[in-house]
Order: structure tokens, then sequence, then C-alpha cells
């Protein structure tokens, strides 16, 4: 607001005018130094409270940065919360790696395993063809062997065939030679042909001794009848 932009001649006036006129003009004086009392206290509190609120916002803000930033209990979980997440990461790949470790050993166990048991089976079945060709051999071995000495059984039969004809010719000491000989050479051919059967119940371990038995009782009955002749 500014000064009044008129003036008045109090000399025109009648005294009880211009002490109105007076009068009025100090009630207007006074009311625009009021309102310009009030609008200056007015300007001021609002200039006060922008400043106040300035404040505040200010304030509210750097608590709430304080607030973030000065967190120990939070600050120290989120630290607790972060080890045990990399203590956890830690054991799954702990574990993974003793899972696939032990799938490895595992593997490597039933890949030994299974050529252990291909060995075994070759070894196996090598043994079974070297057993199998043991017992052909020895069943050959055995067969042959009572095949020659029924052979020779068959001469022994002959030759006492031969003897017992030559006693029924034979006369004096010839005759008594031969009827003492002749029982005990039938006698021997009879063990020689029941040792040979003791042959067919020998085994790999027993036919060794069962064919020095039979040897020596062919023996015995060659050259019984080899006496006698």
């Amino acid at each position: 607001m500014g000064h009044f932009a008129f003036e008045i001649d109090e000399r025109a006036l009648s005294p009880q005018i211009s002490i109105a006129v007076r009068s009025e003009e100090l009630k207007i004086l006074r009311r625009w130094r009021r309102g310009t009392s009030i609008a200056w206290r007015a300007s001021k509190e609002n200039n006060m409270l922008t400043k106040f609120h300035s404040f505040a916002v200010s304030a509210v803000v750097m608590g709430l940065l304080a607030m973030a930033c000065d967190k120990p209990g939070e600050d120290a979980q989120k630290k607790r919360d972060q080890a045990q997440q990399e203590l956890t990461q830690a054991q799954i790949e702990a574990n993974r790696k003793v899972d696939q470790a032990t799938t490895e050993a595992n593997r490597k166990v039933d890949q030994a395993t299974a050529e252990a048991n291909q060995k075994v089976d070759q070894a196996e079945a090598k043994a079974d063809l070297k057993l199998t060709k043991a017992d052909a051999d020895f069943t050959k071995s055995l067969v042959d062997y009572r095949a020659s000495k029924q052979k020779d059984l068959a001469d022994f039969d002959k030759s006492i065939a031969d003897l017992t004809l030559k006693d029924q010719n034979a006369t004096g000491k010839a005759k008594a030679d031969l009827d003492a000989q002749l029982p005990n050479i039938r006698a021997m051919r009879d063990n020689a042909a029941r040792s040979l059967r003791a042959i067919d119940n020998a085994t790999p371990m027993t036919f060794d001794s069962t064919k020095v038995n039979v040897d020596k009782s062919f023996d015995d009955l060659k050259a019984a009848i080899k006496k006698a002749s």
C-alpha cells in the first residue's frame, strides 16, 4: 500500500469539519498502518512457516535416512541370513559333490564287479572245458585199458582151454602136473576177472591203484599159464 494521493485544505473547512476530517484521516492512516503491519507480520510468519516446513521435511528425511542407516539389529540379521544362506549353499554343493562321487564310485564298483564276473565266467568256462576234456580223457583211458585187459583175459581163457585139452590127453607125470596146476590157474583167472570188473567203479583218484591190482592179477595168471604150458 502507498500514501494517499490527495490533501485536504483544512483552512477552507469549519473547525468542526476540520476536526472531523482530521479524525477520519487519522483513522484511515491507522488502518493503513495496521494493515501494513498485519501484512508484514503475515509475510514474516509465512516465511517462518516456509522455513519451518523445509526444516521439518529435512528433519523427516534425515530421520528416515538415519533409521535406514542406523539399524544394527536389522544389519546383524541380514548378515546372519546371508551367512546362513551361504552355509546352506555350501552344504548343497558339498552334498552334490558327495552324491556325484558316490555315483561315480558305485559306477566303478559295478564296472569292476561286471569285469570280475566276466573273468570268473571265462575262467569257469575254461575250467569246465578242461574238466570235460579230462573226464573224456579219463573215460577213454579206462575204456581202452579195460578193452585191452578183456582181450588179455580172452587169450588166457584160450590158453586155459588148451591146457585142459592137453591134460585130457596127457599121461603119467605130465598129467599129474597139469591136474595139480589147472585148478590154481582157473582160480587165478577168476581173480583177474574180478579185479578187471573193479575197474568200472574206478575214479580218477582210484584208477591208478585199481590198475596196479588188475595188472598184478593178470601178470600172475600169465606166469602160471606159461609155467603149466
